[in-house]
């Protein structure tokens, strides 16, 4: 599973792949697409999307079987029997049973994004001219770089106040979904 694998380490094995293996496809298939992803500010966030996404998709793979696993067969062979296809079935049944797995999915990854730090320090460490750089990493740069302590600590407070909103709202929605 992709999220087992330590933040610093995921960092440096998407190094090489973006640095070796993407120059050698590069070079093989005559591609310049492929140069140079992490030396561009315009595809060196992408890099660390595709990292991130990489990452936490074992995870929400996870959430998303077991909401599948949860869903009474019952229910599928009454629809089966009254007629119902395996689109229809999709649409009207799984699919309005998966949206919790939608919604725990959705805020675990946008407040796991808000935190992500490892990985970017090691991939590009905010650079090229900090157009890489994500809110954890320019708290840490504030502080300990620009040695701006105050400003980093009211950096870092806003930083859990919106980790800690986006939460609540996701907890609120389930609850809601629930009911």
């Amino acid at each position: 599973m992709p999220n087992l694998i330590g933040g610093i380490l995921l960092g440096f094995i998407w190094q090489f792949i973006f640095t070796s293996a993407f120059k050698a496809i590069a070079s093989s298939l005559n591609l310049n697409f492929f140069n140079g992803w992490l030396s561009d500010p315009n595809t060196g966030f992408w890099g660390i999307v595709i990292l991130f996404v990489w990452q936490m998709s074992g995870y929400i793979m996870l959430i998303y079987v077991s909401f599948l696993n949860a869903i009474p067969q019952n229910t599928i062979q009454a629809a089966r029997l009254d007629g119902a296809n395996k689109w229809q079935a999709l649409l009207f049944i799984k699919l309005p049973q998966l949206a919790p797995a939608f919604t725990i999915s959705l805020f675990l990854t946008l407040a796991n994004s808000f935190k992500l730090y490892e990985q970017n320090l090691a991939l590009t460490n905010g650079g090229p001219y900090r157009s890489t750089e994500m809110i954890s990493m320019y708290i840490y740069n504030t502080a300990f770089v620009n040695f701006q302590q105050g400003y980093a600590q009211a950096a870092g407070i806003i930083l859990f106040l919106c980790v800690t909103l986006v939460s609540f709202l996701q907890l609120a929605l389930s609850r809601r979904r629930e009911k």
